[in-house]
């Protein structure tokens, strides 16, 4: 079992069985952390079977909604005339 989130971002999750502590609808979860689409339930994270990893830094530079994969923007680009 890993000890720091840096070896939990190196492992696969591991799929885990549980009956659901409310409805007892057996329900997959991911190391130990587990979600009922029956009634809702959820178990609290820290129960789970490793520390989660942590976050990763977003990038800066990150495309807009309105910017297009070149970098331009929807202004930039010509416009069609129709006929």
């Amino acid at each position: 079992m890993p000890s720091s989130p840096e070896e939990a971002a190196t492992e696969h999750p591991e799929i885990t069985f549980i009956g659901c502590a409310r409805c007892g609808t057996l329900i997959a979860g991911l190391d130990g952390r587990y979600a009922c689409s029956g009634c809702g339930w959820v178990n609290e994270w820290t129960e789970g079977h490793r520390p989660l990893p942590e976050a990763r830094r977003r990038r800066t530079c990150a495309p807009t909604a309105d910017t297009t994969t070149d970098g331009t923007t929807a202004e930039d680009a010509p416009t069609r005339r129709p006929g």
